[in-house]
């Protein structure tokens, strides 16, 4: 009798993904299995944003583990390893994986001799795919393994150069921000030109040329791209507009290879409300005369700011890498005459509060310079909508630019006045102690031919302040020309006057001498108005002192008190130099507090210096802040300049292509664009091949949806998600789809651009693969499990708001309570399962019955045995492996993406 050889027998298929049979354990304690190098590589790379923390390894380890596993198959199977960087760098949308993969596997073979496989020049070549790349990669290169770069890795970059370097190119790509420009890479690697492309020469020398001699660099008659940028930027600024408007514009602009971004720069003008990154109308701009002015008065009066003077080092920072040599110089905050002046119309803003207790109201596409609260720290360029609460903006602490109204003891009899003063009705009347501040106030009026009357109730002193001259007095009308006379209560504040630095310093002290504390760790200053409290932030700031200011509850007022503190150590020792109490007490204790150093923590800016002359303001949110006027200046060279006390960009227009569209659909709602504008929009995100070029992932797509939930974008953000998961098979029978809802998969984002986690991405394939299967059950699970209910043809995104958090990751219990005969079963989770003595979950399944494992974290351990016998891992976050399934469901053997 046959027991083999029968019409029922059919082989059975593997796939790439395999384990080896040696148990591990899991991360949770539970039994795990090895993956050989090339799985776990696999796995790794294909769930990898370099530097990315994950729940149970740190950015750093997995990087290590990345670079050691490339290092290993680099030599021992370099075909596969060659294959694998290609694909992620192509199809994988992984770029600065395999730009890393690349640089490890050449070094790997140099190290160990080996000349077999695919040529190190060719793997450098590969993954070299954008402009920018070359430079990207030459950066890592020599951050890693220092300046002498080997002949393989300087033809590969060559090869890459010839092929990608072209005008317009340089003109996008070539700019001041980047450690390697297009010149220092054509020194490095010596590029020939393409002979096919006989206009390359010409474009190199101009590279190095426009690099290392700008002045004199002339633009070659071969290059046109190049030629027609420089007559357009020869134009005057009255004319330019009219190429836009006019005939063949457009085309004329292309041909220049004019970009979006650089489009509005070059007009020197408004040109599209939504385009331009802009400041709220009321923003308070630091003037080089001490004064402030509102952004709106800068613009109509066309008034100098003050700026840097030299172009700050914001390139892009990759943490947990070291990095070439940074310049950390900032230069110097100097008067600064802008070239622009930009009214802008209405347009939605977002207020940005920071830790200092100040709040600067941006547009969406509003530039900052900004220090990240991970990885290197380094400051990058950021926009308003990439602004999260932890990051930090940079403060000046040499903004010390004043006027030259009035003296120090002037600045210390009005802040006097203004802390614990009355200047209502005919006379001036000042209440305080006898502790030093007394002697002042009757020297003071003395010297103004006033008499200091004084009455003593037992707890304070009130003293009127009289003039002989009973028809006048000198210290009212001092007081009515520095404009607090009459003011009282919250609506006590500075004059903006160009005051004397002198001036400044005694203001400060007689606010501090008034209501001002000098406490065992802080200096700190409380009144009930806010504007005063503010511009006492603003005052210490320019002297270099950095303070904070919040509000608590008014015991003896409905109004709330505002308070200012000065913790750090540094800014009190600063303090007590610029700043001269009379209090005796109080100065007695600024001296002892900055001699002994007892202010050493950290004041809540959260701010540590840099370079000597700024301090960082941690966020502390970034709200919507309802439509408003908008205006904003260009400053150069560092397009860096001071508002409101931090430092923030000036404007430049962004590029809204498919995915800036998506990013800023709750902008359009709140700026009410017209449904014909909405329309447009929503036919550019959904079209399929807008969804292929952009080749985003498909989570980011949530994102937008969790952030603009208008009806308008729905059902265009679900087409567009349905484009990127255009691989999820339509399943026939009956199929088990399980997704991890576990802690882990909540605990660290998928990428720094993105506010979703792989709880998210797991969420996602799993309602796809349920929505498309004929006969499905959905399941979520983590220490319990519970089924996820939908109908045909729902929305994605609407099954998704279903799903929860479910702690733990007992998946071999979800599989036995949830399997019921099904045909096949699948699991999309991260693997790391807690023990069960009921076995593994694939265990839990008839060995007949398929389990398929999709992996979203690349660790070591795998939960189940892979790879054959109806059990098979896959893994990612595009759905590209997904094409793998319908293969073994018809008993065909499935390869690896770039093979299949």
């Amino acid at each position: 009798m046959a027991r083999f050889n029968t019409k029922a027998a059919k082989a059975q298929p593997t796939s790439r993904v395999t384990s080896t049979g040696r148990v591990l354990t899991t991360h949770q304690g539970g039994r795990g299995q090895e993956r050989d190098a090339r799985s776990e590589l696999f796995l790794l790379a294909i769930a990898n944003f370099v530097s990315q923390q994950t729940f149970y390894e740190s950015g750093a380890a997995r990087d290590d583990r990345f670079a050691a596993l490339v290092r290993e198959l680099a030599v021992a199977d370099p075909s596969w390893t060659a294959a694998l960087l290609g694909w992620l760098r192509g199809e994988g949308n992984l770029r600065t994986a395999s730009l890393v993969g690349a640089a490890e596997y050449v070094k790997a073979r140099l190290d160990a001799g080996a000349t077999d496989g695919p040529a190190n020049r060719q793997v450098i070549a590969s993954v070299l795919r954008r402009p920018d790349e070359p430079g990207e990669l030459l950066a890592y290169w020599t951050s890693q393994y220092g300046r002498n770069v080997p002949k393989p890795v300087k033809r590969g970059i060559a090869d890459a150069v010839r092929r990608l370097y072209s005008g317009k190119s340089l003109l996008k790509y070539d700019t001041a921000s980047k450690g390697y420009r297009f010149g220092d890479i054509l020194n490095v690697v010596h590029a020939a030109p393409d002979p096919d492309k006989p206009w390359q020469g010409d474009l190199f020398q101009y590279a190095l040329d426009r690099r290392h001699n700008p002045d004199t660099a002339v633009v070659p008659k071969s290059l046109p791209v190049l030629a027609a940028h420089r007559d357009l930027m020869a134009l005057r600024p009255a004319k330019r507009r009219k190429v836009v408007t006019g005939a063949h514009g457009a085309q004329r602009l292309a041909e220049a290879g004019m970009t979006w971004e650089a489009l509005a720069g070059w007009l020197q003008g408004p040109m599209d409300k939504a385009a331009w990154e802009c400041l709220a109308e009321g923003t308070p701009v630091w003037l080089p005369d001490g004064t402030v002015a509102p952004v709106e008065r800068v613009v109509a009066e066309r008034l100098p700011v003050l700026a840097y003077d030299k172009e700050w080092d914001l390139r892009e920072a990759k943490p947990g890498r070291p990095h070439p040599p940074r310049d950390s110089a900032v230069g110097n905050l100097v008067p600064t005459l802008p070239v622009r002046w930009i009214d802008n119309g209405t347009q939605p803003v977002f207020a940005v509060r920071l830790a200092s207790g100040r709040v600067i109201e941006a547009t969406t596409n509003h530039r900052w310079a900004v220090r990240s609260r991970e990885g290197s720290r380094r400051p990058t360029w950021k926009t308003s909508a990439d602004l999260t609460p932890g990051c930090a903006v940079p403060a000046p602490l040499t903004a010390d630019f004043f006027g030259t109204l009035g003296d120090e003891w002037d600045g210390w009899f009005v802040g006097s006045m203004l802390g614990d003063g009355n200047m209502t009705g005919r006379t001036p009347t000042w209440v305080g102690h006898d502790d030093g501040t007394l002697q002042q106030i009757r020297d003071y009026a003395a010297k103004h031919g006033c008499q200091a009357n004084v009455e003593d109730n037992g707890t304070w002193l009130r003293v009127r302040l009289t003039d002989p001259a009973w028809h006048r007095n000198a210290l009212r009308d001092l007081l009515i020309e520095h404009q607090v006379w009459g003011l009282k209560g919250e609506g006590k504040r500075v004059a903006n006057l160009p005051y004397s630095r002198a001036f400044i310093c005694g203001l400060i002290a007689g606010l501090i001498d008034s209501d001002g504390s000098v406490e065992a760790r802080q200096v700190s200053f409380a009144n009930i108005s806010e504007d005063l409290v503010r511009q006492l932030g603003d005052a210490l700031l320019r002297l270099g002192v950095q303070s904070s200011i919040s509000s608590k509850k008014n015991n003896h007022s409905e109004k709330p008190l505002w308070l200012l503190r000065v913790a750090d150590g540094r800014s009190v020792a600063r303090m007590s130099e610029l700043v001269k109490l009379r209090a005796d007490h109080k100065a007695e204790a600024l001296d002892s507090l900055a001699a002994q150093g007892r202010a050493s923590r950290r004041s809540a800016t959260g701010a540590r210096g840099y370079a000597n002359s700024i301090v960082w303001d941690r966020i502390i949110s970034i709200t919507p802040a309802g439509v408003k006027k908008t205006y904003c200046v260009e400053v150069q060279p560092s397009h860096l300049w001071v508002v409101n006390g931090a430092v923030t960009g000036n404007c430049i227009i962004p590029s809204m292509g498919s995915m800036a569209l998506v990013r800023n659909l709750r902008n359009f709602d709140e700026a009410g664009v017209s449904d014909e504008v909405a329309a447009q929009v929503a036919a550019k995100i959904s079209d399929p091949a807008e969804v292929a070029r952009s080749r985003q992932f498909p989570f980011r797509y949530l994102a937008a949806y969790q952030h603009a939930p208008s009806l308008r974008w729905s059902y265009p953000l679900e087409q567009a998600l349905g484009h990127s998961l255009a691989n999820v098979p339509t399943l026939p029978g009956r199929t088990l789809v399980l997704v991890d809802r576990s802690g882990s998969m909540f605990y660290s984002r998928l990428s720094d651009r993105s506010e979703l986690n792989r709880a998210d991405a797991a969420a996602i394939f799993g309602t796809a693969l349920a929505l498309r299967a004929a006969d499905a059950d959905l399941v979520e699970f983590g220490t319990t499990s519970n089924r996820v209910k939908f109908r045909k043809g729902e929305s994605v995104l609407k099954v998704l708001e279903r799903f929860g958090d479910l702690g733990g990751t007992n998946t071999s219990e979800a599989v036995r309570k949830h399997y019921k005969k099904h045909d096949r079963v699948l699991i999309v989770t991260d693997e790391q399962a807690m023990y069960s003595h009921y076995g593994d979950p694939t265990e839990q399944v008839p060995a007949h019955v398929p389990v398929y494992t999709w992996n979203l974290a690349g660790y070591q351990a795998g939960h189940g045995p892979s790879g054959k016998a109806n059990r098979h891992t896959f893994g990612g976050l595009s759905d590209a492996a997904f094409r793998m399934v319908p293969l073994l469901e018809s008993a065909r053997d499935a390869d690896w993406p770039w093979a299949a």
